[in-house]
């Protein structure tokens, strides 16, 4: 499987989570060797990056990105990009990317 990690070069916390997520799979073959991992990397915030991933063969797309909350508590989430409703902060409305429910679960789980 071929994943594609991708975050922005403005965004501090989505810079820090590529580079933690660098040093483990330098340190130690990640469970699951038929794996394979290439990261990548935009200039402006995520919201705005439209169609980044139509030129990138991956099987799975991960965006590394900082979000807010009401409760300022450090916290791992994961979804799947897109908008149920209006496209208030980019992208289209009523539109979802396909999920990878097994390895957001596993994200999760780690």
């Amino acid at each position: 499987m071929k994943v594609a990690l991708i975050n922005s070069r403005k965004d501090v916390a989505g810079c820090n989570i590529r580079h933690h997520i660098e040093q483990c799979i330098g340190e130690s073959s990640p469970r699951g060797a038929e794996r394979s991992y290439e990261f990548f990397e935009v200039s402006g915030r995520l919201i705005h990056a439209e169609g980044v991933d139509d030129g990138i063969d991956a099987d799975l797309v991960i965006f590394l990105s900082r979000h807010s909350s009401v409760n300022p508590v450090p916290v791992l989430t994961v979804h799947v990009t897109g908008n149920f409703g209006p496209a208030e902060l980019g992208g289209s409305p009523r539109t979802l990317a396909p999920a990878a429910p097994a390895m957001m679960q596993a994200t999760l789980r780690a």
